[in-house]
């Protein structure tokens, strides 16, 4: 598969020319297209009204099943019962309609799991209770659903309200399907309004307490409100007696509205934080400087990170001595670790950028996992290779986690922002020498994108003289699939610009599988690290320097300073007069981030 990089005006006419004739085409067409690309105009038959697929009345709900439209009395009937529309498919709708999904990922504001009571057993089984339908109780036992009477009577035969015979099958459904579709709250509402006192009409003299109040229970059917006995009542709504006995004495106390429904709510919590000491330990840990880091950060854009000597429980000593300066009687351990992690998404030291996404989950992918086994494979092949070949290089690059300077263990120093110190890591094998190379410079000097990496290789390469006219040389680079940094249009121009320069015949830039990125610069970094922890404070980037000098015994890395030799490499494109293709010469889309796991350079203006 052949690229060609190499800016053409004819093809861009010729590109401009075709996308002006397919836009002319959809207007022929009759799609109307917005120029904004933010939504599309509907047809007279969209604007019109929507109604119920059985009855034409206004739309109240969906059947969950068919998806037809259905009005208020409508909505429990059955698929077989509505009427056969056929559903709108996605792939029927013209592509001038079709939006892209842009909605993102919910991002985690907090450093713990937040909890989703919506999908707790216990909170289902109170729905489902709520609802009337089959739950499992708290012992464990399964409650069957509720239902409607399906006896003809439904008191006594011989009531004296009749109220069988009142009240027929489709009216007990309708009483009953509207009474379980309220909340708890709304079922007391509707209950307790339901139930009318009156004085009593008959009392016996010889009886020790007379009845106080009398009641009479009254349903509406066809809109008028009928009489029933308290038996009925408790059939029609599959209630028991000690719901209307509680409902009953709150009206004997002369209530004119139940009382809103308390279980599970009390205010017997004596070692709930109150918000002022919620608020002081927010006020404390907002005082720790945290940063973010390039590798996770669009995984989860809102997690930080503190400093690696920090800890909760360090924190939360600084937070006593805090509090006794302000006289301010602190709270516990336990208090000051719940709000950390329900209130903050911090982490501490670097994230864990190496773990394998695909791995992690458990997933048993054997391909990702060959793929994987076969890019260590091909890394020793190359490795072995330059160390037996004259004018082969191979070379791996990356960069180190951002190192804190000064590096100081005092408590004060984590309540002060820091500044960073970058650190670039080449490892060169070839049949010369091998050993690693360091390009370092701070936050305040350049960032971490990739024009930063292209000049500390381009650098490294002025500085080791590799190749010339006369003997050509051969690189083999290996870096992650970072982007943002390594894997970008900058940094294959500049291997462009090495090959225009006639020192190298070709330039092959490989990428491990995601997950799975374990180079020779990540053992530099690791000696790195090493002295760094043993190290209680460092003051500057000399003794930084030191470290590094010192994480090598045979193979004594080289340092460079990139202060003063940055490049607006970001330009070379345009000076070279290349462009970023994204077809091949066959005319085949190129996913060149997620796509391409070799690239090979061999001559100006395109790429393999």
């Amino acid at each position: 598969m052949v690229l060609e990089v190499a800016s053409s005006r004819s093809g861009l006419r010729n590109s401009l020319s075709t996308a002006e004739k397919i836009y002319s085409a959809c207007r022929q067409l009759g799609d109307v297209i917005d120029d904004s690309g933010s939504e599309y105009i509907p047809s007279d038959e969209e604007r019109a009204p929507r109604c119920c697929n059985i009855c034409k009345e206004e739309v109240f709900i969906a059947c969950p099943l068919c998806l037809k439209l259905l009005c208020f009395d409508h909505r429990l009937t059955e698929c077989s019962q509505h009427m056969h529309v056929p559903a709108v498919n996605e792939q029927h709708v013209p592509a001038a309609r079709k939006k892209r999904n842009t909605t993102r990922r919910e991002q985690k504001n907090s450093r713990k799991r937040m909890r989703q009571e919506n999908k707790w057993h216990r909170v289902q089984s109170k729905n489902n209770r709520e609802k009337g339908l089959s739950y499992t109780s708290y012992n464990g036992n399964v409650v069957p659903a509720k239902s409607v009477c399906s006896s003809e009577i439904l008191c006594r035969e011989k009531c004296k309200r009749k109220c069988s015979e009142k009240i027929d099958m489709s009216h007990r459904q309708h009483i009953f399907d509207s009474f379980y579709a309220l909340d708890t709250n709304s079922k007391n509402c509707y209950l307790f309004k339901s139930i009318k006192p009156v004085k009593p009409q008959v009392q016996r003299t010889q009886a020790k307490k007379h009845r106080e109040m009398s009641f009479h229970y009254e349903v509406v059917v066809n809109g008028e409100t009928i009489i029933v006995c308290k038996k009925a009542f408790e059939t029609l709504h599959q209630i028991t007696s000690m719901k209307i006995y509680h409902l009953t004495e709150q009206i004997k106390t002369g209530a004119t509205a139940p009382h809103p429904c308390h279980r599970g709510k009390h205010s017997s919590r004596p070692n709930r934080l109150s918000c002022d000491d919620i608020e002081c330990v927010m006020e404390h840990v907002n005082m720790f400087p945290a940063e973010s880091s390039h590798y996770s950060r669009s995984a989860n854009s809102s997690r930080l990170y503190l400093s690696s000597a920090l800890s909760i429980s360090k924190m939360y000593s600084l937070y006593v001595e805090w509090c006794a300066d302000k006289n301010v009687d602190p709270v516990s351990k336990r208090g000051y670790h719940d709000v950390f992690v329900t209130k903050f998404n911090l982490g501490f030291g670097s994230p864990r950028s190496d773990t394998c996404s695909t791995c992690d989950l458990g997933v048993n992918n054997e391909e990702h996992k060959l793929r994987a086994q076969r890019a260590f494979r091909q890394q020793q092949i190359d490795r072995d290779a330059a160390k037996e070949t004259n004018g082969l290089v191979f070379i791996t690059f990356d960069l180190e986690k951002s190192l804190p300077l000064p590096k100081i263990s005092t408590g004060v120093a984590f309540y002060l922002r820091q500044l960073w110190l970058y650190n670039f890591g080449i490892h060169m094998t070839s049949l010369q020498s091998c050993r690693p190379y360091f390009s370092i410079w701070t936050e305040n000097q350049a960032g971490r994108g990739c024009e930063e990496i292209a000049s500390s290789l381009l650098a490294f390469i002025e500085d080791t003289r590799l190749g010339s006219s006369e003997q050509p040389c051969h690189l083999i680079s290996w870096c992650d699939s970072c982007a943002g940094q390594n894997k970008n249009f900058v940094v294959l121009c500049l291997w462009q610009y090495l090959i225009l320069t006639k020192n190298f015949n070709m330039i092959e830039q490989k990428f491990p599988e995601s997950g799975h990125t374990y180079l020779d610069s990540d053992r530099d970094f690791a000696q790195i690290e090493k002295l760094v922890k043993k190290r209680e404070s460092i003051y500057s980037i000399d003794q930084y320097s030191e470290i590094f000098s010192a994480s090598q015994v045979k193979k004594k890395p080289r340092i460079t300073l990139m202060q003063h030799r940055f490049m607006e490499l970001k330009t070379l494109p345009a000076a070279l007069g290349l462009y970023n293709n994204h077809r091949n010469t066959d005319g085949e889309a190129v996913r060149f981030r997620d796509g391409i796991r070799w690239i090979r350079v061999t001559s100006f203006g395109s790429y393999e």
